[in-house]
């Protein structure tokens, strides 16, 4: 029997997201993960035009939120249940990770 490896990617979690209940309903699951506090630098929070929390870079600001490991199946259900953001690419101070940004936001 071949043992498949699973691979996992890091995802930084603000705003809503954060909240246990929040994230237990956009993975469809208790999921039990681990969050690890972390601060994205020279970023911002702000409200989008639809009075949705995102993420904007800025030269000097900081977005507190957490560190959390997803498989990719669970990557999918953050992008089917995040569908009006972006998924990009960020630096935290404990290593780069997968965020969510408002669509409108260049």
């Amino acid at each position: 029997m071949v043992k498949r490896e699973r691979h996992f990617m890091k995802v930084f979690i603000y705003a809503t997201l954060k909240s246990r209940h929040i994230l237990e309903e956009a993975l469809g699951e208790k999921h039990g993960k681990k969050l690890t506090p972390t601060t994205l630098n020279d970023w911002e929070e702000s409200i989008s035009e639809k009075e949705w929390p995102t993420i904007d870079p800025v030269h000097i600001g900081e977005v507190k939120g957490d560190m959390i490991e997803v498989s990719a199946e669970e990557l999918n259900k953050l992008d089917h249940w995040e569908n009006n953001y972006r998924r990009i690419k960020v630096k935290t101070e404990i290593g780069s990770a997968w965020a969510y940004q408002w669509r409108g936001n260049q």
